[in-house]
């Protein structure tokens, strides 16, 4: 929804309403980016985060599916 009303309002106004301001980071900025950054300081286990949580959050799901299902067949 959110999407189609962008695309509206820049179709009514034009491209040039959009105006984004960029500045390129200072070497400190850059420097403290890389030591604090989670993903850029690379201190996480990467099959934990990607392939494990996404998972059981997949289980949970198919879970609770199960459960309403079973309830509906129980009640109706």
């Amino acid at each position: 929804m959110l999407c189609i009303a962008l695309v509206i309002y820049v179709c009514l106004h034009g491209t040039n309403c959009i105006h984004l301001t960029m500045r390129n980071a200072t070497p400190q900025e850059q420097k403290d980016w890389f030591e604090e950054d989670f993903f850029m300081k690379g201190d996480f286990n990467v099959m934990q985060l990607f392939v494990v949580v996404p998972a059981v959050i997949q289980i949970m799901c198919l879970s609770m599916m199960g459960a309403v299902m079973l309830l509906n067949s129980y009640l109706f």
